[in-house]
């Protein structure tokens, strides 16, 4: 069902939002591993938080923009 009008903005501006956070951080997360601009100890907590980020920005990128369905 296509949306049309404001619902159909509201919900085109959520994915969007949606989708370019989680792509924003993570990509500050692999900048920040990239520079070694982290302790020892979180290295294990910053690998499983991209381990748990990427599924989610696949999935939200392989459902498509609501308002287009």
């Amino acid at each position: 069902m296509t949306m049309s009008g404001d619902a159909g903005d509201y919900c085109a501006a959520l994915w969007g939002d949606r989708l370019r956070g989680l792509i924003k951080s993570r990509d500050a997360e692999l900048e920040k591993l990239r520079q070694g601009l982290m302790d020892r100890a979180d290295i294990h907590y910053r690998v499983g938080y991209l381990n748990y980020i990427q599924p989610e920005i696949d999935h939200i990128a392989s459902v498509g923009n609501p308002s287009q369905q």
